[in-house]
C-alpha cells in the first residue's frame, strides 16, 4: 500500500471516528434535555446510564475510584444490597443537585432499610446519612475534562454546534466519497477508451 492510500485511509477513519463522537454526544444531550424537561425530578438516565459532568473537587485525589472537576462520570443503576463500603455513589436529595461521594459505612434504619454514610474523598466531615429512596447509582468510570465540553454542548452556542459539526463533517465525508469514486470512474473510462483505440490500431 503507497502512502498516499494510507493517508487516505487514515483521514477517513478518523473522519469516520469524528463524526459517530459528536453524533454520540448529540444524541445523549439531545435524550438528557428532552427526559429533564418532561421528569424535571427524575435523573435523566439512558439505558439505565446517567452521564454527569463533575463541577466539584469534592472526590478529587489519587484514591481508586477518584473523581476530578469537570470529569465526564458515568453512574449506573444498582440495587441497593448489592453496595459495600468503598463503593462510590450518586444521591439527590429533593430540590438539591446530585452527589457522587463513596460510601464509608451502612447503617441500618428503624424500618429495616439502609442507610449509606458517604463523604467526599477531599472532605473532612461526612453528609448526612442517605436514604435507599435518594440513590441514583453506582459510579463506574470516568472520562477526564470531558464534563465540561459537555456542559458547553447543552448551551444555545453549544447545541448549535452540537447539531452543525456532524451535519458538516457528514456531508464533508459524503462530498469527498462521490468525488473519489467519481475520479476512479473516469480513470476506468479513460482507461477503457485507450485499450480500445489500441485494439483498433492493432486491427489496422
Amino acid at each position: 500500500m503507497d502512502k498516499k492510500k494510507l493517508l487516505r485511509r487514515t483521514f477517513f477513519s478518523i473522519w469516520i471516528f469524528l463524526i459517530a463522537f459528536f453524533g454520540f454526544l448529540l444524541v445523549c444531550n439531545i435524550v438528557v434535555l428532552i427526559k429533564s424537561t418532561v421528569n424535571p425530578d427524575s435523573p435523566p438516565k439512558i439505558f439505565g446510564m446517567l452521564p454527569m459532568a463533575v463541577k466539584s473537587g469534592s472526590m478529587s485525589g489519587d484514591r481508586e475510584g477518584h473523581i476530578e472537576m469537570d470529569d465526564l462520570i458515568f453512574v449506573f443503576n444498582v440495587k441497593t444490597d448489592a453496595l459495600g463500603e468503598g463503593d462510590v455513589i450518586a444521591y439527590q436529595r429533593q430540590g438539591e443537585p446530585i452527589v457522587t461521594h463513596r460510601i464509608v459505612s451502612i447503617e441500618q434504619g428503624e424500618d429495616g432499610a439502609s442507610k449509606f454514610i458517604t463523604k467526599g474523598d477531599a472532605n473532612n466531615v461526612c453528609d448526612d446519612p442517605v436514604d435507599e429512596s435518594e440513590l441514583v447509582g453506582i459510579y463506574k468510570g470516568r472520562i477526564p475534562k470531558l464534563g465540561r465540553a459537555v456542559l458547553f454542548l447543552q448551551t444555545p452556542l453549544g447545541i448549535v454546534l452540537g447539531v452543525g459539526v456532524p451535519i458538516l463533517l457528514f456531508c464533508g465525508f459524503e462530498f469527498l466519497f462521490c468525488r473519489r469514486k467519481k475520479n476512479a470512474e473516469t480513470s476506468d473510462e479513460k482507461a477503457e477508451k485507450t485499450e480500445n483505440i489500441g485494439a483498433k490500431r492493432f486491427e489496422k
